[in-house]
């Protein structure tokens, strides 16, 4: 569950550099984060992001679930644990879409 939460700061950094208008006028001086010059290489970049956290949230359910079966002997529902991906999904899509109305 530990790594899940230092891939939450991946995930947060990720979605702060991906989630920019596009401006092909910006210079590309950075080799590691270049600026997105059209609309398709935002979508690429989101959807990404959005793999990263559904990754994330997949590592962070596995942990729960070890937790639980540690514990208690019984692994946990999957029915409960498919949240945890979904949410990461949406909160990381929620906050894209607000960084891009906002910029």
């Amino acid at each position: 569950m530990l790594l899940s939460l230092y891939g939450a700061l991946w995930v947060a950094l990720s979605a702060v550099i991906t989630a920019q208008r596009p401006d092909p006028r910006v210079p590309d001086g950075d080799p590691c984060c270049t600026y997105p010059d059209t609309w398709h290489e935002v979508a690429d970049g989101a959807w990404q992001t959005l793999t990263l956290a559904s990754i994330d949230g997949l590592l962070f359910a596995l942990g729960v679930a070890f937790a639980f079966y540690g514990r208690d002997g019984v692994a946990p529902r999957w029915r409960r644990l498919r949240w945890f991906p979904i949410g990461a999904v949406a909160v990381t899509a929620i906050f894209m879409a607000l960084a891009l109305a906002i910029a």
